[in-house]
């Protein structure tokens, strides 16, 4: 559809938007600092699609603030690289806890570290899962 008939167009707004947040995310933003995965959080982002907890972090490198775009590492390998919901001083104190915990030591109130709409995959997990 070219937007140009009688009618009301649903949803092209919201994806356009999505789409020129992770292309900033992939592309033209600067990475901050590095959040190591456990496994399980590995295989929920790159064969679920899912956004990244807490709880399935193991360690943070870099001093990064909420909002900033950091690079998500399992196994000394860069799966993914998304904006952050937690600043590195939060992220310390919350890694690997639930997040009803992790939100207690938050300002921004979210339970997802990075949310799955702010989440990029790395080109070559791209091309090997999606």
């Amino acid at each position: 559809m070219e937007n140009q008939g009688d009618g009301t167009y649903i949803g092209e707004e919201l994806t356009n938007m999505y789409h020129k947040q992770k292309q900033w995310i992939a592309f033209h933003s600067e990475v901050s600092g590095k959040l190591h995965v456990d496994k399980g959080a590995c295989d929920a982002i790159l064969y679920h699609g899912k956004s990244l907890l807490p709880a399935g972090i193991k360690w943070v490198d870099g001093d990064f603030q909420i909002g900033a775009v950091v690079d998500v590492v399992y196994n000394d390998q860069i799966i993914a690289k998304g904006q952050v919901n937690y600043s590195s001083e939060e992220l310390i104190k919350s890694k690997g806890e639930f997040s009803e915990i992790a939100m207690s030591h938050s300002e921004s109130k979210r339970p997802e570290a990075i949310h799955r709409d702010r989440l990029v995959l790395s080109i070559k997990e791209a091309f090997k899962y999606e």
